[in-house]
């Protein structure tokens, strides 16, 4: 319980983003975004909370927003996309960047499930307005959150994503996520899903992980095949 309440402790300390993250930085091909953690404010809280129930797959409750965004807020991450003409001002020293469209959020968490568990991130939200979706903000919130992990000394980060959002699908498994569980009729609507896992530190036993990822990931397309026949099944009927 000791060693469990210091690493709490240690867990919970504000994690800042680079600076370098916080003035304007290229996304991609002539577009600039600067990064902004959560300020525990009303003005912000109603950004993230608007375009998470405008992009999300299923909405959330308002209890669910405030358990994540005020519970690690250096993990709720805001991005601001450079709406003025040519490139942004240099910054001078370390004063981070102001200004600009909001476009993009991330929210994620940190928790230990038990005592001899890894020490998990999880990626709870992440939404990015259409017009901004081909910008790579996205990956760039991604690997913001992951970092930010990495400084919390996290062991893996997870993740769950419908099982026909080809565009996410293919953002995680570029950054290094690997899909290992498929989750029938996950969401709401009756949507399914797949649970993705990044590994953060390498396995004492890499011959032991590579056979428990290739069970988990036989065990997941076992689940698909079941799901699928399911469906069919519903079809007909």
């Amino acid at each position: 319980q000791q060693i469990m309440e210091r690493e709490s402790s240690a867990v919970n300390v504000f994690a800042p983003l680079p600076v370098a993250k916080k003035q304007w930085f290229k996304s991609s091909a002539g577009k600039y975004v600067r990064l902004e953690q959560f300020d525990g404010s009303e003005e912000k809280m109603s950004l993230c909370v608007n375009i998470f129930n405008s992009e999300l797959t299923e909405p959330y409750v308002d209890f669910t927003y405030m358990h994540f965004m005020l519970g690690w807020k250096d993990l709720c991450v805001l991005a601001y996309e450079y709406d003025g003409t040519g490139e942004p001002a240099a910054a001078t020293g370390d004063a981070p960047a102001t200004g600009g469209k909001f476009v993009a959020a991330i929210v994620s968490s940190v928790a230990r499930k038990a005592f001899n568990k890894p020490l998990r991130g999880y990626v709870a939200m992440l939404a990015v307005k259409p017009e901004s979706r081909k910008n790579k903000i996205a990956s760039v919130l991604v690997t913001a959150s992951v970092d930010l992990m990495r400084v919390k000394n996290c062991d893996e980060v997870s993740l769950e994503t419908p099982s026909d959002a080809i565009p996410a699908l293919s953002l995680y498994t570029n950054l290094g996520f690997a899909k290992t569980k498929f989750l029938a009729r996950y969401y709401l609507q009756g949507q399914d899903a797949y649970r993705l896992k990044l590994w953060l530190k390498p396995s004492a036993n890499a011959e032991s992980f590579k056979q428990q990822l290739a069970r988990q990931q036989a065990l997941m397309a076992k689940n698909e095949k079941t799901a699928a026949i399911a469906a069919t099944a519903d079809a007909t009927d």
